[in-house]
């Protein structure tokens, strides 16, 4: 069976020269491709010891020729990047990324609503702009061009029918934003944390319900799990003194993460269904979901906060606390999706799960946090059941690889 294509195309050239002979075919390989050794080949000793010359499939002789030999069998280099000199995969690069941003982010803005005043719907308007101004800049990078009108027509005149569809998802956000607020207000950050992993529920159920996903039994058994982690975690939050003493109230926060959920499910899978064939990219699919974000934020800023803004002022309390939120708020969305990319399910998982248990450290350190037994099996049942919604399901053994071809 020979190999077909640009394969067979690459296979022949890389036959029909020596690696020992020929310096730039020698850099060409080293850069995309890594030899693997003889011990993982698993190959009978005379193809071993072959030489390139000898392993010609268009010259050789027999009813079979053996193409495959330590020198001809590549495999590409894993995505990684340097780090004081050591080399680390991009994926557990994307774990760290993933948990310090989702724990990072629920933190600072609880300690940003007890340091200074500010309208939370000003600040969600103010990071959709910066995320426009950011996400332009990586669009017209990648398209490798500096011209604004490509930019503007990939956003809106390539595609419009998708644009609008944006709208509709970016409204989503724009609320999901806000009551993101009201929750972390109304809730211990630990606590949010916990809850708001009930989104792998309505994520589920809403893929089952649009586009037909089937789920396994242990993604169902997990789902149970999760839910009844939630339950617990609740109880002990309506059963605590500690919350109702500084005026918070743990019902509204309950009611704005439970809608969050609703509404980001929604979202993720109306978008998933709808634009499955699109051409755009991640970084101007960011910059439309900006373009509608900011004008829909601010609506939603002057329905709700208009008295507020006409006596003190659209950017009453911003400074660099504020300030460093909105950019967290606009950079950190985007990091989280170049992490994605190379982070798999799997990581996904653990990186929430990190993340909850970082978020009840620092909790306990920085507002005097004081889980129960009740929230600590709450919580134990969440990781656990988030770990195994995002384990893969059972695959069959990886192919070895093939060491002779048919002439």
């Amino acid at each position: 069976m020979h190999p077909t294509g640009e394969g067979d195309k690459f296979m022949r050239r890389s036959l029909s020269r020596s690696s020992e002979t020929d310096p730039l075919y020698r850099k060409e390989m080293a850069s995309n491709y890594r030899l693997r050794s003889d011990a993982e080949l698993d190959l009978p000793v005379d193809h071993r010891s072959a030489e390139l010359s000898d392993l010609d499939p268009i010259n050789a002789s027999g009813p079979e020729t053996p193409i495959l030999s330590r020198s001809a069998v590549l495999q590409p280099e894993e995505p990684s990047f340097s780090a004081f000199g050591v080399r680390i995969p991009y994926k557990y690069g994307s774990l760290v990324l993933l948990t310090f941003q989702t724990s990072l982010i629920v933190l600072y803005m609880k300690y940003s609503r007890g340091a200074v005043t500010y309208l939370a719907t000003a600040a969600v308007v103010m990071a959709e702009l910066l995320k426009i101004v950011l996400a332009s800049m990586l669009a017209m990078h990648e398209l490798k061009s500096g011209s604004i009108d490509l930019l503007v027509r990939k956003i809106f005149t390539e595609q419009p029918g998708e644009f609008i569809k944006v709208g509709v998802v970016s409204f989503l956000y724009v609320i999901q934003n806000n009551l993101l607020y009201i929750a972390v207000s109304n809730l211990e950050p630990a606590t949010y944390q916990v809850t708001y992993q009930l989104k792998i529920l309505t994520t589920a159920v809403m893929s089952v319900w649009m586009l037909s996903k089937p789920l396994s039994g242990r993604q169902w058994g997990s789902l149970v799990l999760l839910t009844a982690g939630v339950a617990l975690v609740q109880t002990a939050t309506m059963n605590s003194n500690a919350q109702a003493a500084d005026g918070a109230r743990p019902m509204l926060g309950l009611i704005a993460v439970l809608v969050s959920c609703g509404s980001s499910a929604f979202a993720g899978v109306y978008l998933e269904k709808l634009l499955k064939n699109s051409t755009a990219t991640v970084w101007v699919r960011n910059v439309q979901l900006g373009v509608w974000g900011a004008p829909l934020g601010l609506v939603f800023a002057l329905f709700n906060d208009y008295d507020s803004i006409v006596e003190k002022g659209f950017f009453q309390g911003f400074g660099w606390v504020v300030g460093l939120l909105v950019f967290q708020q606009a950079a950190g969305g985007l990091l989280i999706a170049v992490a994605i990319r190379y982070a798999d399910n799997i990581l996904k998982g653990f990186a929430t799960s990190i993340s909850i248990i970082l978020s009840s450290i620092v909790s306990m350190i920085m507002f005097s946090f004081e889980p129960n037994l009740l929230w600590l099996g709450g919580a134990a049942l969440v990781i656990v059941a988030t770990i195994l919604y995002s384990m893969p399901a059972s695959a069959a053994p990886a192919p070895t690889v093939v060491s002779e071809a048919r002439r």
